[in-house]
Parts: structure tokens; C-alpha cells; sequence
């Protein structure tokens, strides 16, 4: 078959741009899925690192409740909260209060790359070896000696890039 310059159509061009445009998306579908997955990597080693933040910052607050602090008549100071009421909304939940001088910061160093965190200690009542609770900030249960002491530490840690983590334990003391 002999094929003259007029008789061609241009038909590979065609097929050599469709192939060119099916490469490019492939390319930028490839490209948008690392970006992603870079952005995930990101928030997973920000939450890690509020979360060891605040996890020290527990540590803290609990080193501080077994000295047995001396409670404010109500709300919270420098980090030592009075004794809540059942009724109503945990303080650490009120618009401000972290931040605020309800808190305690903690230093942490350079190896949790710039996050801020804080804890408080909230007194809970006293339980006895009968292992009944009582509410008031009263001595020993009657007949059950071994009064302890109930705290709740809340810590809360912050990363750099936003990432927010609030830890809380519960701390028995005698």
C-alpha cells in the first residue's frame, strides 16, 4: 500500500496527545496523594507530640496533689481547684480558662518542639478503708481508719500546629 503525505489525517498526533493527557493525570492524581498523606503524617507527629506534652504535664499535676495542696475556698488558683460541684460543668470546659492563672504551665524543653501545657489538681473527697466515699473535706471515716485522699488532675497540651490534647487521671493519696 503506498500511502502519499495527502492521504495521512494526523491520527498520531492525536493518539500521542490523549496518551500525553492521560500520563499528566496520573501525575497530579500521584502528586495530590502524597500531599495528602504528607498532611496526615503532619497531624499524627503534632497529636504525638501534645499528647507526651500532656502526659507530662499529668505527671506534674500528680507530683503536685501528693503534697496535699491547700485548697482555694472555691474556683481554681495556680493550679489546685476546689472541690467541684456535681451539678455543674467541669471548670477546665469554661471559655478561657486555660491560659488563665486557674493553671499551672509546665516547662518542658526542646524536645516537645515549642507545645504549651498546663495542668490543674481538683480535689474529690475523701474515701476510708470501708471504702465509702465522703464529700466533704472531713478526717477519718468512723470505724474505717485509712482516710485517702481523691484528686482529679486535668492536663491539657497544645502542639504548635493546633493540635489540642486533654488527659485526666485520678490520684489517691493517704
Amino acid at each position: 500500500m503506498n500511502l502519499s503525505k495527502k492521504n495521512q489525517s494526523g491520527v498520531a498526533l492525536v493518539v500521542v496527545l490523549m496518551l500525553l493527557l492521560i500520563i499528566t493525570l496520573l501525575g497530579v492524581a500521584s502528586m495530590r496523594g502524597t500531599l495528602l498523606q504528607e498532611r496526615m503524617a503532619g497531624a499524627s507527629y503534632a497529636r504525638s507530640v501534645a499528647f507526651n506534652a500532656a502526659e507530662t504535664a499529668l505527671r506534674f499535676g500528680e507530683a503536685r496533689a501528693k503534697t496535699k495542696p491547700v485548697l482555694p475556698a472555691t474556683g481554681c488558683n495556680a493550679g489546685v481547684c476546689a472541690q467541684p460541684d456535681p451539678a455543674a460543668s467541669p471548670v477546665w470546659e469554661a471559655n478561657g480558662f486555660w491560659g488563665s492563672a486557674a493553671t499551672t504551665a509546665v516547662s518542658l524543653g526542646s524536645e516537645y518542639s515549642g507545645a504549651d501545657a498546663e495542668y490543674i489538681v481538683q480535689f474529690m473527697g475523701k474515701t476510708n478503708a470501708c471504702m465509702t466515699v465522703d464529700l466533704r473535706d472531713a478526717e477519718e471515716g468512723a470505724g474505717c481508719p485509712g482516710t485517702e485522699r481523691i484528686y482529679r488532675i486535668v492536663a491539657r497540651a497544645v502542639s504548635p500546629s493546633g493540635a489540642e490534647v486533654v488527659l485526666q487521671s485520678t490520684y489517691k493519696i493517704q
